[in-house]
């Protein structure tokens, strides 16, 4: 289960799933289970993990982004479908536009996947 109670929903605003300080796994759609064993598995290993459900695509939360890409070192991207057109590829060309930032984008997609740091 992902959600506890039912959150407050706004089109266009991410969700916090889980609280982090160190690396930021944003998600979508069904595959937000894996992101937060994910995160509990990086959790493990020592690196606190923010998870974010990304319930919209389009639109992006910018705001929410701006705040992420300013703030972790790594920002990974987890969806279950091509990275081209989705989450990943939406946040890759947001991050494109950025002047700097200290963060790291990693897309991952698919079945069969792995993250690592």
């Amino acid at each position: 289960m992902v959600h506890k109670t039912p959150p407050e929903f706004a089109i266009g605003k991410g969700i916090v799933l889980r609280e982090g300080k160190e690396v930021c796994l944003l998600s979508a759609g069904t595959i937000l289970p894996v992101a937060l064993a994910a995160a509990e598995l990086l959790a493990q290993k020592g690196h606190s993990t923010r998870v974010v459900s990304f319930h919209t695509v389009k639109p992006l939360d910018r705001e929410l982004l701006a705040e992420v890409f300013g703030r972790f070192r790594v920002v990974g991207t987890v969806e279950e479908h091509s990275v081209l057109g989705g989450l990943g590829g939406s946040v890759a060309e947001w991050a494109s536009e950025l002047p700097s930032s200290p963060a790291r984008l990693v897309a991952v997609w698919g079945r069969g996947m792995s993250f690592c740091i």
